[in-house]
C-alpha cells in the first residue's frame, strides 16, 4: 500500500542516515522494527481486502491519510525521538508520565543524546504541560488545513529539550 508523500519522507531520510550514523529512517528502531512494521501493514491490507476493499478503495485510503505528512518533522541532527507516550484516562495525574519521562530521558542520555524531541497534536495541552514539566520547550509547529480537517487539530507541534 502506498501513502502519498511517505516515498519522499523516508528518501529524507535515507539521504541523511549514513553521516548520522542512524538507520535508514533516520530512528532508532530496533532492526526488527522495520519488519514488524511490514507485517502490520500487510495485515491491514489483507483485513482490508478481507472487507472487500478493492485497490481503488485502498488508494483512497492512502488519500485520506496523506494530510498527516504535510505536518511530519524530519529528526533534528543527534535527537532521541520520543513517540507514542499516553496513559489511559483512569491512571492519569499519577505521576506515571513523569516517572516514565525520567526512564526514557535517561535512555537517551546514556547512548549519547544530548537532545531529545517528540511531537503532539496543537492543542494538546495536557500533553505540552506534562512535557513542559519534564524540561522540554515548543520549538516548532506545521499547520496544514487538509490535516485540521482529517484530525480535528490544526497539526503537529516539535517539542525539544537539551540534556
Amino acid at each position: 500500500m502506498q501513502f502519498p508523500g511517505a516515498m519522499s519522507f523516508i528518501k529524507r531520510y535515507q539521504e541523511k542516515a549514513p553521516g548520522a550514523g542512524v538507520d535508514p529512517l533516520g530512528y532508532y528502531i530496533a532492526p526488527w522494527g522495520y519488519a514488524d512494521l511490514q507485517v502490520l501493514g500487510d495485515a491491514m491490507q489483507n483485513v482490508q481486502r478481507q472487507q472487500g476493499w478493492t485497490p481503488a478503495d485502498e488508494k483512497a485510503s492512502a488519500a485520506r491519510t496523506a494530510p498527516v505528512w504535510h505536518c511530519t518533522f524530519d529528526t533534528l541532527d543527534g535527537a532521541w525521538v520520543i513517540e507514542s507516550v499516553a496513559t489511559i484516562p483512569e491512571f492519569r495525574r499519577r505521576g506515571l508520565v513523569d516517572a516514565l519521562m525520567a526512564e526514557i530521558l535517561e535512555a537517551g542520555r546514556t547512548r549519547g543524546h544530548r537532545l531529545a524531541q517528540l511531537t503532539i497534536l496543537i492543542g494538546n495541552v495536557a500533553a505540552q504541560r506534562a512535557y513542559e514539566k519534564a524540561g522540554f520547550r515548543v520549538r516548532d509547529e506545521k499547520r496544514h488545513r487538509d490535516f485540521q480537517a482529517l484530525l480535528g487539530a490544526p497539526g503537529f507541534m516539535r517539542m525539544v529539550r537539551s540534556y
